[in-house]
Formats: structure tokens, sequence, C-alpha cells
């Protein structure tokens, strides 16, 4: 099992012969439908492949990668598809930029044919907007044009015409262009378009992060119906079948949704995904047989008729989530799956590299889901939140459910004496439970209905910080959770800890924030990042912080000021998890950090002469087991 064979976009051929596969490694992956089985692979890019697109009369396929490359093939002998040619956009730049716009990284799906000219629609490396002729075997440019500001290009759609219009989207903006130039343009949402499905007749269902879908009239040039917002996090795809006129909806709250295509209304859940997701695709002639990318690297076959898997092709890890300190010299991983690990530094003679070892190994009784967050108490009971809602104690060898919430669990805080569970679900609640009984004695409930993603408890342990997911920061009295001041607005607040009595860090998308309770203000501590802050860690000592973000990187700080002073590259896929060592062994070094998440593996950092230096995977597939579909059919 390795991460490389992660998959990461998805589509379907013209005549749904092949499912066509762009993975983390750069291949393209032409699969059979029916046996979910690969045909053939090819390397298309280097690194990951986020947008493939086929064609819709012709063999042809292409794909952009990170290396920003887009690779056209002919596909007329699936058994050995030709590369037509290659194109690098690095070098290419909007004409009607009047100064220099850096390049930046993106998970863009902007990639489509022409239905009916030789033409291939992308983005530049710094999100111009780009047509290429495909008409020869050498791709050649024909325009790239900035518009829609510095913000990256998400989406692109060739209408089913004869004109050269083209749709193009990013941050809540659509632009109708026609040969680079702007025709006309709308604000839609407020966060990211990611899709425009065709419903015929110059109709389009559109899929936004504002969680909602809209229906969007190209020949009356606006949107027509707008959806109410139904989904607990972003929503990445909107797909409709023609035979059975349904459609459907998946994003990362791991429900696949079934919506009325006309009034943009959910219907409800159809199937739920063990992982959260991107790409979903139905056939035309078996209406109820579906295609589901998952994030968890796999691809899954859904009968829709009966709510079941039918197949699954997974050649991933099973992912790590979430750790803790379990003693002094131990500290525990876990994630999907059933195994809790607990790993021990040792250090080998004259070498202060460490070694991580497998101590124990516990079971937390869970197969069906995997544990977003597990924390310790000072007795070595280990309490860990399950995406199925479950929460579950460990003590002694013994894994207890102690409540089903029915709802993910995004976070739990204890009280010092242990006394109360503090948890805090996606569906916009936070519960103080007794421990023994799982109780609910006292609930909050977000008065928005915003998801509650963290929560972190003040050191003296009388106020609990909770955030929305796009909303404010709630301080809270932990035991009846009684509101105690509402703080600054917050978005996408992932990890949240208290630095002292008086200072609060937390994470707003890419930047840490730092907050006084005293003076109740915050303000920007740590510059943008790039993407999405996932965790962060401190020594005092030496005065470091550092940071994990969702553009596979590692940032060191000052701890003082915020400055950063060194990012890099963290592994291939996203971690979710930084953690001091902290040994007390005499050979040990103070700043070895370890960062774990979808890679499966932990791997070792050391913070020295200002750097994060790369020490490689301590120890490769911590986990051994994937987690099991409740109706996995064989």
């Amino acid at each position: 099992m390795d991460t490389a064979f992660k998959i990461n976009a998805m589509t379907l051929n013209f005549d749904e012969s092949l499912l066509l596969l762009g993975n983390e490694s750069g291949e393209m992956l032409l699969f059979d439908p029916n046996k979910l089985s690969v045909i053939s692979r090819v390397q298309s890019n280097i690194g990951d492949i986020y947008a493939i697109a086929s064609h819709p009369q012709l063999p042809l396929a292409a794909t952009m990668g990170m290396d920003r490359n887009v690779s056209v093939w002919d596909l007329s002998v699936p058994d050995t598809p030709v590369l037509r040619s290659r194109f690098n956009l690095r070098r290419i730049l909007p004409w009607n930029d009047m100064e220099p716009i850096p390049a930046s990284p993106c998970q863009s799906q902007a990639l489509c044919f022409h239905p009916k000219f030789p033409r291939l629609a992308t983005r530049s490396a710094n999100s111009g907007v780009v047509e290429l002729d495909i008409l020869s075997s050498s791709i050649k440019l024909i325009h790239c044009t900035r518009m829609h500001g510095s913000e990256s290009v998400t989406t692109m759609r060739y209408p089913w015409t004869n004109s050269h219009h083209l749709l193009s989207a990013a941050l809540g903006s659509v632009v109708l262009s026609e040969e680079g130039l702007i025709v006309q343009s709308w604000q839609v949402a407020k966060n990211n378009v990611h899709w425009f499905e065709p419903l015929g007749n110059d109709i389009y269902l559109v899929a936004t992060d504002d969680r909602r879908i809209l229906q969007f009239d190209l020949s009356k040039r606006e949107v027509v119906v707008r959806g109410p917002v139904f989904t607990r996090d972003d929503l990445e795809h909107v797909h409709y079948n023609p035979t059975s006129e349904r459609a459907f909806v998946v994003g990362f709250d791991r429900n696949v949704y079934e919506v009325n295509p006309y009034t943009c209304e959910p219907i409800g859940v159809v199937y739920q995904a063990p992982f959260k997701m991107r790409w979903f695709k139905t056939l035309t002639n078996e209406p109820d047989i579906a295609f589901i990318q998952c994030f968890d690297g796999g691809l899954y076959k859904i009968d829709l008729a009966t709510c079941h898997c039918i197949k699954i092709y997974r050649k991933t890890p099973p992912a790590l989530w979430t750790g803790c300190r379990f003693s002094n010299n131990s500290i525990a991983l876990t994630g999907e799956g059933n195994e809790i690990v607990v790993l021990r530094p040792r250090f080998n003679k004259n070498s202060r590299i460490p070694v991580l070892e497998r101590e124990l190994t516990l079971s937390k009784g869970d197969i069906h889901s995997y544990t977003k967050v597990m924390v310790a108490s000072s007795e070595r009971t280990l309490w860990l939140g399950q995406t199925s809602g479950q929460l579950i104690r460990h003590v002694g060898g013994i894994a207890t459910k102690v409540r089903d919430f029915n709802s993910a669990i995004r976070d739990i805080c204890l009280t010092h004496t242990d006394d109360r569970v503090l948890v805090c679900l996606e569906q916009g609640e936070v519960h103080s439970i007794d421990p023994v009984s799982g109780k609910s004695l006292a609930i909050w409930c977000s008065e928005h209905n915003q998801p509650v993603w963290a929560m972190a408890l003040r050191p003296n342990h009388n106020i609990l910080a909770v955030a929305e997911r796009a909303g404010n920061l709630i301080f809270l009295e932990p035991y009846q959770l009684q509101p105690l001041r509402k703080g600054p607005r917050g978005r996408r607040v992932k990890r949240m800890r208290w630095f002292n009595d008086d200072t609060l860090f937390y994470n707003e998308v890419d930047k840490l924030q730092r907050y006084s309770w005293s003076n109740d203000r915050s303000e920007d501590f740590v510059e943008a990042c790039g993407n999405t802050i996932e965790d962060f860690t401190w020594n005092t000592e030496f005065s470091y912080l550092v940071l994990i973000n969702y553009a596979t990187d590692v940032v060191l700080c000052d701890l003082e000021t915020g400055k950063k002073i060194y990012a890099g590259a963290d592994q291939a896929d996203y971690s979710k998890g930084v953690m001091f060592l902290d040994c007390d062994d005499s050979m040990s070094y103070p700043l070895d950090f370890i960062t774990f998440g979808r890679s499966g593996t932990a791997h070792i950092f050391r913070v020295h002469n200002d750097k994060c230096v790369s020490l490689g995977a301590v120890f490769p597939n911590v986990l051994t087991q994937h987690y099991t579909l409740k109706k996995e059919s064989t």
C-alpha cells in the first residue's frame, strides 16, 4: 500500500466504456467500469493529478497535474493509450497582467474539451484562463487571459454550441468569455464554484462551497434558482443523470444527497461514504450504478437502488488522524480501522536519531468509521470521537461505547478532574457529559446551526472556547455550558489551543490568530500559509512554533512574534497532526517532532539551524486495518 496510488480525479469517457482516473503519482488509469479493474496505466504527469477530462464525442482524454503540464491522450486502443502531446503551463502568463502575479498551488478542476472544435480549456500556473488548439500533434496556445482577478480558477465548461463561448469560475465568480474576451460576469456565490453540470437547454446546475446548488440559465444570463444550504461541509460536485432525471450532490460531509434538479432542494441522503468525496458519476444506461472517488484514495462502485457498495478499489494505507501523549515516553496514534497503536521512541548506541517502536496495539471496537479526535486523561484513559458519532472510552485494555450522537464528533476536551467529557459535533452542538453514564448534563446549540469544529479548555478549566465552522468563537462555562462571551468571527477553525490563561491560539483558514481574553481582541499572529492550517504545536523553552497545513507544508515560526522562519515540504499526502516527542532519554534531541496523517506514516523532523530538517519516516504504515463498510458486498 502506498499513497502514490491515491485516486484524486475521475470521469467517464464519451461512451461510458471506460473510467478514467488520475492519481497522486501522476498516473492516468483506464478502468473497466463493470469489473472495476485496471485496463492500462500511463505516466501522464509528475505529482498529483486533480483534473481529468474526456472528450464528449472522441476517444481523447486530458490530464492536468500539479506539475502544471497538460497531457492529451488518444484512447482509441484502451490497452495502449498514446500520448498525443504535452503542454507546459508554467511559462504561460496572462497577456493582460499589468504586474507579475505569482504562481500558486491549486487543486483546480479547470480542464475541459470543446465538444465541436479542437480546443481544450484550462488554467495557467497563476490562474489565467487558457485555451489551447489541439488540432495537430503539437498543442498551440490560443490565449491566456486573466478573468477572475487573483483568485484561483476552479472549474470550466464549454457550452454545447457552435460558438467559442466558455464558462469559467473562481471564488464565487462566473465569467462567460469568447476568444479571450469577457462577454459577461456574475457573482453567484460567496465561496468557490466547483462545477457546471448541464441539464439541457443552456441550463446548468452549479456546485458551490456555499453548501448549496444553483440553477444557472445561460440563455437568460442569470441564476434562476438558488437552493437552500443543506450540506454540513464543502459541496464539491453535482451530477445529473439524463435517463433517470435524478441529480446527486457530494462533498466533504461524507453524504451522497439526491436533490431536485429543478428546485435545487435536497430530497435525502441516498448513501453514506466512509470519507469525504469530490467526484461522483452514474451510468446513463444503468442509472442506479454510481462511482464515487473518496479522499481515502479509493474508488467505490455503488448500487443506488439497494444503497450498498458493490466493489472497492483501494491501494492506499489506512490513514492516521489523531494522536495524544499516552505516558511520559509514549504516544498513541489512531485513525481509520480498529487499531490504536502506542509507540515509544528509543535510541541506538551513539545516535541521537529516535526510532519509534510499537509498544502495544489496542482495539477500539469500531471498524466502520474513523477516529477524528483522541485525548488521554491523567489516568491513562483514552477518549475517542468517531465520525460515526460514537464516543468511546478505552481504559485497562477495554473499549466501551459510551454514547452514540448520530453525528460526527469533531473535538473532545476533558476537565482537569476528569469529571466531565466535553464533546462538539458536526450537527452544531456541544455536550457536557458524565464520563460514566454518557448522559448529557448540559447542551449548547449553535444559534445558526453551524457545525462546531474545534474546542479548547482554558488551563484553569473555567472557560471553554468553541469555534463554529463559519461563525463566531463562543466562550462557555464548561459544566453548564452557559455562554460567557461571543468572541470574534472565525472561518474553518480546525484547531484552537490556549497558550496561557489569557491567550488563545486558533487558525482562521490559513492564518493563525492570537486572541486575548482580557482585551477581547483577536489579531493576526502568523500570516497566510497558503492553505488551511491543520494543526500546530510549540516549545516554550526555545520559543518555536510549528504548523502543518493543507498545502502539505511544515512551517516554523518564532513563538513570541509569530514571524515565519522557515517553510518546507511535509509528506506527499496531507498530515493531520504534529507533535513534539519530548523524550526524557539522555540521547534525545529536544526539538524532534513527528507529523502524521493520510500517508499512514509517522514522519520525523528536527528543528535545526532555524529549519525543519526531515529525518525521514520513522514508522511506515502505523495502522494495518482499513475501515469496513457496514453494507459491503464481496
